[in-house]
C-alpha cells in the first residue's frame, strides 16, 4: 500500500512538471506573438493601422500581464480622440478596464467601462452594448455586489434576445450561470447552464464550452455531487490546456482544488492550489494571484499548520483590500482570527473576528437583495415597454386634446360674440373666482409644506430606530464575540457549556435586532427567515456533531411584533441546542422539524421535532431543573402559553402562546 502512494505521487509530481512545461510553451508562444505585433507597430505611421495594432496589443497582454499594456491604451486612445472616431474610442476605453480588471483595479475598470456607455449613442452599438453589459457584470461580480451583477447578466440576455444574437445569448447564459452557481438555488443554476451547454454546442465556440463545463463543476459541487463536479472541471481544464488560455486553466484549478477540499483532499486541493497561484503570478494576474494564496491558507488552517497559514492568509487580505475584491474578505479574517486564537494570540484573534463582522455585515445588505433581483429585472424591462405604450398614448390623446381644442375656441368665440353684453359679469365672476382659487392653493400650499414637515420627522425617527437596532445588535455581537474568546480560557467543562449557551442566546437576540435594522417594518419580525438563519448559526456552531443533521422548516412567511419575537427565539434556541446536544449521539444522522402556525382559535402554535434517540423520565427530571428549562418555563409564562412534550417517537415540544399585545 505504501509503494503503491508513492508511485501515486510520483506520478502527480510528473504530471504537474508536464502540465507546467505546457504552460511555458503557451506564455512563450504569446511572447512571440507580442514581439511580432511591436514590430509590425514600429513599422507602422498610418495612424489607422497603428490604431489597431495597438489594440490588438492590448488584447493580448489582458491575459498576459496586464499592468504592461496601459501604455498601449494611453496612446490608442489619444489616437482615436485625434480622429474623432467614437466607435474605436468607445473600443480602446473597453479594452483598458479589461486591463485594468484582469489587474486587480476594480474602480478604474469601471470607471472605463461607464466612459465607452457613454460614447455607444455615436454609433451602431447592439453587439458592443451587450458585451460591455457583461463587462459590468464582471466589475460587481468581483466586488461582492451580486444584485448588481445579476441585473447586467440579464440586461444583455435581453439586449441579445430582441436583436437575435445567438452568440450574445449564449455569453449572457454563461454569465448568468456564474453568478447563480454560488449564489443558489443549484437547481435553478442547472437550468440556465444546461441551455447555455446546448447553444455553445451548436454554435461550436470551443472556449466559452469550456466556461460551461466549469460552471457546471461548480453546480454539482453546491449540489454535493463531486464525481460530476470533477468530471465537468477536468473538461474544462483539458479544453483550456488545449487552447493555451493560461488564465481560465488557473482559474480551474481553483475550482478543482475547492472540490477535492469539499471531499477533504487537502492534499489534492493544495497542489491545485499551488500550481494555480505559480501560473497566476507568472502571467500577472494579481486578483487570482490573492484568491488562491488564500485558499493556500485555508488548507494550512483546515490541517492546524497555522504558522503556515498565517503568510498566505495576511498577504491575501492585504491585497484584496489594495484591488477592491471584498466578496471573501469575511471568510479569510475568520481564518487569520482562528490561527491567532490556536497560537495563543487572542487580541490579534479578537480584531481579525471583529473585521469579520463588519465586512460581512456590509456584503449581508447586498446579499439580502440577490434574491429578489431577477424579479426587479423582469419588472423592470416590463416598465419600459409599459412606458413606451404610455408614450404612444399620450401622443394620441394630445392629438385629440388639439382638436377638441379648436373647436372648443371657435364655438367660444361664437358665444363671446352672441353674448357679448354679458362679459362684464363674466370679468366679475371671474376675479372672484380667481381669488376663491388663490385662497385654496394657499391653504393646500399649507397643508403640503405640514405633509413634508411630518413626512421629513417620520424618515428622521425612522433612520433614528435603524441605527439604535443596528447599535444594539453590535453591543450584542461585541458580547457575543467576547463571550467566546472568555470561554477559550475556562477550563472548567461545566462553566465552559454554561458560557456557551449564553453565548448562543445572546446571538439569538443579536439576530432579532439585524434583522429589523434591515427591514422596512421596523415593528415586526419574518419569522420563517429569522428561524432559518438561528438554526444554521446552532448548525455550523455544533461543527461535526451536526453535519448528518438536516434542519427542515414546515412553515410559511409570518410577522411577529418584536416583543413576541425575541421570546420566541429564545425558546427556539434553547429547543434546538438540547436536540443537537441529545438527541443524535456519536454522529447519528437524523431530522430536526421546526413549525410555526395559527390555530383555529387565533392563537399561535410552534412545535419542535427531532427523530433523535429520546429521552428517559430521568432524564426530564434532571433537565427539569437546568437552566435552559427554567428559561423556557418563564418565555413561556410571558407569553401566557402551554407547553406539551412528547418522547413517543424522538423529542416533539409543542408550545401554543399567544402574541404579546
Amino acid at each position: 500500500m505504501q509503494h503503491d502512494f508513492y508511485k501515486m505521487r510520483s506520478f502527480k509530481h510528473l504530471l504537474l512538471f508536464l502540465l507546467c512545461s505546457i504552460c511555458l510553451t503557451s506564455l512563450f508562444a504569446q511572447t512571440q506573438y507580442l514581439d511580432s505585433l511591436q514590430k509590425e507597430l514600429h513599422t507602422t505611421t498610418d495612424d489607422s493601422t497603428r490604431l489597431e495594432r495597438l489594440i490588438s496589443i492590448c488584447k493580448a497582454y489582458n491575459n498576459y500581464q496586464p499592468n504592461r499594456g496601459f501604455p498601449y491604451a494611453n496612446e490608442a486612445l489619444q489616437i482615436a480622440k485625434k480622429r474623432k472616431h467614437a466607435e474605436k474610442e468607445a473600443e480602446v476605453q473597453k479594452v483598458w478596464g479589461r486591463l485594468a480588471a484582469n489587474n486587480g483595479q476594480l474602480d478604474t475598470a469601471l470607471l472605463h467601462f461607464q466612459l465607452a456607455r457613454q460614447l455607444t449613442p455615436q454609433f451602431e452599438s447592439g453587439k458592443f452594448l451587450i458585451d460591455l453589459m457583461l463587462k459590468f457584470k464582471f466589475i460587481h461580480s468581483a466586488q461582492g455586489n451580486n444584485d448588481s451583477a445579476m441585473y447586467y447578466s440579464f440586461k444583455a440576455l435581453s439586449l441579445a434576445e430582441e436583436q437575435n444574437d445567438s452568440i450574445g445569448i449564449a455569453n449572457s447564459l454563461n454569465e448568468i450561470t456564474e453568478i447563480m452557481a454560488t449564489m443558489g438555488p443549484a437547481r435553478e443554476a442547472l437550468k440556465y447552464a444546461e441551455r447555455a451547454l446546448e447553444m455553445n454546442q451548436i454554435l461550436g465556440r470551443v472556449p466559452k464550452l469550456a466556461l460551461t463545463y466549469q460552471n457546471l463543476g461548480v453546480i454539482y459541487r453546491e449540489m454535493g455531487d463531486f464525481d460530476k463536479a470533477l468530471h465537468f472541471q477536468n473538461k474544462s481544464l483539458d479544453v483550456f490546456h488545449q487552447i493555451g488560455d493560461q488564465t481560465e486553466f488557473a482559474i480551474g484549478l481553483l475550482y478543482r482544488g475547492n472540490i477535492y477540499k469539499f471531499q477533504e483532499d487537502y492534499v489534492s486541493a493544495l497542489e491545485d492550489y499551488q500550481r494555480g497561484a505559480v501560473l497566476a503570478k507568472e502571467i500577472g494576474y494579481p486578483g487570482l494571484t490573492h484568491v488562491l494564496n488564500a485558499s493556500v491558507g485555508d488548507i494550512y488552517v483546515r490541517t492546524e499548520q497555522y504558522e503556515k497559514a498565517l503568510p498566505f492568509l495576511l498577504e491575501s487580505v492585504r491585497e484584496m483590500n489594495e484591488s477592491e475584491m471584498s466578496n471573501n474578505l469575511p471568510e479569510n479574517y475568520r481564518h487569520i482570527a482562528k490561527a491567532y486564537a490556536q497560537l495563543q494570540q487572542h487580541d490579534s484573534a479578537y480584531h481579525f473576528l471583529d473585521l469579520s463582522y463588519n465586512v460581512r455585515d456590509t456584503i449581508y445588505s447586498k446579499e439580502s437583495r440577490e434574491t429578489s433581483s431577477r424579479l426587479r429585472t423582469e419588472y423592470e424591462t416590463q416598465k419600459n415597454l409599459d412606458e413606451i405604450a404610455l408614450l404612444r398614448k399620450d401622443k394620441e390623446r394630445q392629438q385629440l386634446i388639439i382638436v377638441f381644442s379648436i373647436g372648443f375656441l371657435g364655438l367660444m368665440a361664437i358665444i363671446l360674440f352672441l353674448f357679448g353684453r354679458s362679459n362684464r359679469i363674466r370679468k366679475e365672476s371671474n376675479r372672484l373666482l380667481s381669488q376663491t382659487n388663490d385662497t385654496l392653493n394657499s391653504q393646500n400650499a399649507e397643508i403640503e409644506n405640514q405633509r413634508d414637515l411630518i413626512a421629513i420627522q417620520n424618515n428622521k425617527n425612522e433612520l433614528l430606530l435603524k441605527e439604535i437596532h443596528h447599535r444594539v445588535k453590535n453591543n450584542l455581537q461585541t458580547i457575543s464575540s467576547l463571550l467566546n474568546l472568555q470561554s477559550a480560557y475556562i477550563k472548567d467543562a461545566d462553566v465552559k457549556k454554561a458560557v456557551q449557551a449564553g453565548q448562543h442566546r445572546v446571538k439569538s437576540m443579536a439576530l432579532i435586532h439585524q434583522k429589523l435594522y434591515q427591514r422596512e417594518n421596523l415593528a415586526a419580525i419574518e419569522m420563517k427567515d429569522y428561524l432559518s438563519t438561528l438554526g444554521e448559526s446552532l448548525m455550523d456552531t455544533f461543527g461535526e456533531k451536526a453535519e448528518n443533521v438536516q434542519l427542515i422548516l414546515n412553515m410559511d412567511e409570518i410577522e411577529l411584533d418584536v416583543d413576541t419575537a425575541v421570546p420566541v427565539g429564545l425558546i427556539v434556541n434553547e429547543l434546538l441546542t438540547n436536540s443537537l446536544k441529545y438527541a443524535f449521539p456519536d454522529g447519528k444522522a437524523g431530522t430536526i422539524s421546526m413549525d410555526l402556525h395559527k390555530t383555529a382559535e387565533q392563537k399561535w402554535e410552534l412545535s419542535v421535532m427531532d427523530d433523535g434517540v429520546g429521552k428517559s423520565d430521568d432524564q426530564d427530571t434532571k433537565e427539569s431543573t437546568s437552566f435552559g428549562s427554567r428559561l423556557i418555563h418563564l418565555l413561556s409564562l410571558q407569553l401566557n402559553g402551554k407547553m406539551v412534550i412528547d418522547h413517543s417517537q424522538g423529542t416533539k415540544v409543542s408550545l401554543l402562546f399567544e402574541e404579546i399585545r
